[in-house]
C-alpha cells in the first residue's frame, strides 16, 4: 500500500458527513488547501494530509467528500 492518495484510487467513503456506513468509491479529483476557499487541484496527496477539511475529493458516485469522510481501502478491518 502506498502512503499517497491518488486520482483513480479506490477508497472507502462515508456519506452524510461520515455518519453512513463506508462504501467503495473511486477518486476522480483531489483538491488541497481548500479550508478557506478555493484550493489547488493535485494528482496525489500524502494520506497523512487527508484530515478534517484540508482535502476534498470528487468521487465516481456523484458525490464529493472531505478528508475525514474517506479511508484507504486496505486499512479497514471487518
Amino acid at each position: 500500500m502506498t502512503n499517497e492518495l491518488r486520482i483513480g484510487d479506490t477508497i472507502l467513503w462515508a456519506g452524510s458527513w461520515g455518519d453512513e456506513p463506508f462504501k467503495e468509491a473511486i477518486i476522480e479529483t483531489i483538491e488541497i488547501d481548500c479550508e478557506h476557499g478555493e484550493g489547488s487541484k493535485v494528482s496525489s496527496v500524502d494520506w497523512e494530509a487527508v484530515v478534517d477539511r484540508t482535502v476534498t475529493v470528487v468521487l465516481d458516485n456523484n458525490h464529493w467528500a472531505y478528508g475525514f469522510q474517506i479511508k484507504p481501502l486496505e486499512k479497514v478491518v471487518t
